[in-house]
């Protein structure tokens, strides 16, 4: 006779194991039930996060907060976090969600679950012009700054030399700052934090050095919390849906190729359209509106370098931040002043295709072609 056992300790499991799900599944009836969330945000992280004149926190991850409360249809609790204790605070159940510019690797998903990616987001190394730094072996012997837990501080430590100093500030501000004032000679961190900083700070002369790392920004959810994921999912994805022009799409691969040629998922999708198929949407497609902020970023970044091929490049990017969210009035104006001083962007250089003129209005019988 076959021993019970076995049957036994599964069936254990199975009763035990329910009280524990059905009370990680408890948070999204939690919001819904008290018409609040708590949401963990960045508040030294521009254009993510910040506090503005008001002194009321704003950018692109308070947005994406307000966004999920609205579309849940509750009142939002902003919970400044810093890179290094945003997790915790979800863990010890002080934040419902964290949106806070957090980027997913396997170490984090032991502790939280993750949602799909809301926005594009990366990692770099930026120096000064005259500090010669083309790779990771460049910073022996040189002091770098770089925020303490952040995803650009796991990413540095795995290749910078021994002999390279890193110093760890508690938060991004502190990080910007000790670089601003000649503590460090290097700084990682974000692109869009460098080219705020270089946007702020011309006189030091920083540029992009290289890639740590590509990272999206997810949101963080707590472990086992599968219903308010799956919802913030929801609401992502509708958020994603607005539909790009064929012309946008193109040049956004266009871009893509230049960078990376052999970016596969660029590759795929540049074909499908050469064949007029339209490639299915993904959970890394982003709201224009996100998407053209993080774009003008990038085109300022290329814009601080000399070449003329970056110069070409930041055009590009710049361009299309505009034509993806023309409400967004600095990537507007930006992309009108080269326009004026350069001329139009020339997408035909990496789309192959010539720009489309209008179609001339076709002549009616009895209008002569003048206006009433």
């Amino acid at each position: 006779m076959k021993s019970r056992r076995p049957l036994l300790l599964a069936a254990l499991v199975a009763v035990t194991a329910f009280p524990l799900f059905a009370q990680a599944q408890a948070a999204l009836d939690e919001v819904m039930a008290k018409k609040v969330i708590n949401i963990a945000i960045p508040t030294d992280f521009p254009p993510y996060g910040y506090v503005g004149t008001d002194l009321k926190p704003q950018g692109l991850d308070i947005d994406m907060a307000n966004y999920i409360g609205a579309k849940l249809g509750v009142k939002v609790e902003l919970v400044p976090v810093t890179s290094a204790n945003r997790i915790a605070y979800l863990q010890t159940k002080k934040a419902d969600l964290v949106i806070s510019t957090l980027g997913k690797n396997p170490e984090r998903e032991k502790v939280i679950d993750f949602t799909a990616a809301y926005s594009p987001f990366f990692q770099a190394v930026f120096a000064s012009k005259g500090v010669p730094i083309k790779s990771a072996a460049d910073l022996a012997g040189k002091t770098v700054g770089v925020t303490r837990g952040a995803i650009e501080d796991l990413e540095l430590t795995k290749i910078a030399p021994p002999t390279a100093d890193i110093k760890r500030f508690e938060d991004n501000n502190a990080t910007v700052s000790a670089f601003v004032s000649g503590q460090v000679q290097v700084i990682a961190t974000g692109a869009s934090v460098a080219g705020n900083m270089m946007a702020r700070n011309p006189q030091l002369g920083t540029e992009y050095k290289f890639v740590l790392k590509d990272s999206p920004n997810f949101i963080g959810v707590a472990k086992g919390e599968d219903k308010l994921r799956l919802k913030v999912n929801e609401i992502i994805v509708a958020a994603k849906a607005s539909p790009q022009s064929l012309a946008d799409s193109r040049r956004m691969l266009a871009l893509a190729l230049q960078l990376s040629p052999r970016n596969k998922r660029a590759v795929v999708a540049n074909y499908q359209l050469s064949k007029n198929l339209i490639p299915e949407a993904t959970e890394s497609n982003y709201s224009p509106q996100v998407f053209a902020r993080l774009l003008l970023t990038r085109g300022q970044l290329l814009e601080k370098q000399m070449e003329d091929e970056n110069k070409c490049l930041a055009a590009m990017f710049i361009n299309l931040a505009a034509s993806l969210d023309p409400k967004n009035e600095d990537a507007v104006y930006a992309s009108e002043v080269h326009r004026l001083d350069q001329g139009p962007v020339d997408w035909a250089a990496i789309t192959g295709e010539p720009e489309k003129k209008p179609d001339a209005p076709e002549k009616k019988p009895g209008n002569d072609g003048h206006g009433d």
